[in-house]
């Protein structure tokens, strides 16, 4: 049985300069990629927003060691202008949990500050926002 590709979905609230991105059930580097480039191209986005990404729908993740170096490095190279800036991952299986916290120990240089959490209102509190705040999904 495959699970259904969901593409990520990418919001950007301009009030509180936060991008929050939903993943969807499968997890790959094609997805990751694009995921990052849409947040490129978001118009108003500045050196220093935070990011909250919610791996909370991931069922199947499809990404090696390498590929997830490899995502490494594009983030460096293609998104370094964001200066230094919160990142929250919000995971709540373990296997998410593990590498939202494997991958964030490797961001050195790329001034992201990353936590992992299990739950949501502390990953909001993260990126300067109150617990209570609604997701915009």
């Amino acid at each position: 049985m495959s699970i259904p590709t969901t593409p990520s979905k990418v919001f950007f609230d301009e009030d509180t300069k936060v991008i929050f991105v939903c993943h969807g059930e499968l997890l790959t580097l094609e997805i990751l990629r694009s995921t990052a480039e849409k947040i490129n191209q978001i118009l108003g986005l500045k050196p220093g927003y935070g990011s909250f990404v919610d791996f909370r729908q991931c069922k199947e993740i499809c990404l090696s060691d390498s590929e997830i170096h490899a995502m490494n490095i594009f983030v460096k190279n293609e998104m370094a202008w964001r200066g230094e800036f919160s990142l929250a991952f919000v995971a709540s299986s373990p296997l998410m949990y593990g590498l939202s916290r494997m991958y964030g120990s490797i961001l050195d240089g790329t001034g992201a500050k990353a936590n992992v959490f299990r739950n949501v209102e502390p990953a909001l509190e993260w990126v300067g926002l109150p617990g209570d705040y609604k997701l915009p999904y």
